[in-house]
């Protein structure tokens, strides 16, 4: 089957790139939302078995000098695979950073990884239009829609989205998804105080998947004025 990025004209090339991009963080955002109603447990009994898995790596070579050290880790269903320690260390650390802390939660950095690559994948597609980024997401959207020729319009509701999904990124990047006085300013009518954590549950992730979706669809649909 052809991709439709390498035949696709000028605008349509942006578009289907977009769209190739922002699909596996929809993928994502269903896959973990299933496995929150199949096996909400997951993610807690995947530590534990790394944490066997270290604990019998120590037993295996204490037991026979010539073990290499592998790191068994027990397959869900049945199987095991073994992992070269300094693999399985890093692989435990990424998976989890912080303990049991919030930061440190495995959904918590998930989730957040569909709204940082949404955001990611509509700066992108922006740029390709032609749109300069300067200022946040919101600002360079408003711009385009201001020079648009045909006069399309975000809705009020839509840029609130395009809003959120704008602060709750500059949160997950820079601030830990800590509220600070600059994500108060910009998510009209939040309850979030500055300090404290922002969580985050699927229904927020769909709407700013769906936010990022609706914008790069009117701008797809668009074009600014000649200069």
């Amino acid at each position: 089957m052809t991709d439709k990025r390498d035949i696709g004209t000028p605008g349509e090339k942006e578009w289907q790139e977009f769209r190739a991009t922002v699909a596996p963080f929809f993928l994502m955002t269903w896959l973990l939302e299933e496995m929150d109603h199949i096996a909400p447990d997951y993610f807690d009994e995947l530590e534990q078995r790394f944490a066997v898995g270290f604990d019998d790596a120590v037993g295996l070579k204490a037991d026979s000098d010539d073990y290499d050290g592998a790191v068994p880790v027990q397959l869900l269903g049945s199987g095991v695979i073994f992992f070269d320690a300094s693999i399985a260390e890093t692989i435990y650390d990424q998976l989890f950073p912080d303990g049991n802390s919030p930061h440190g939660d495995f959904r918590y950095q998930a989730w957040g990884s569909t709204i940082v690559g949404a955001h990611s994948a509509l700066e992108s597609f922006l740029r390709a239009k032609g749109a300069v980024i300067r200022g946040g997401l919101p600002n360079a959207v408003t711009r385009w829609f201001e020079s648009a020729e045909d006069g399309s319009v975000l809705t009020a509701d839509l840029m609130d989205s395009l809003r959120v999904l704008d602060a709750t990124r500059h949160l997950l990047v820079h601030n830990r998804g800590v509220v600070d006085d600059k994500y108060i300013r910009s998510v009209a009518g939040t309850t979030l105080e500055s300090g404290e954590f922002r969580p985050i549950a699927p229904n927020d992730v769909r709407g700013m998947l769906a936010a990022a979706w609706d914008v790069a669809s009117l701008v797809h649909r668009s074009s600014p004025k000649s200069e």
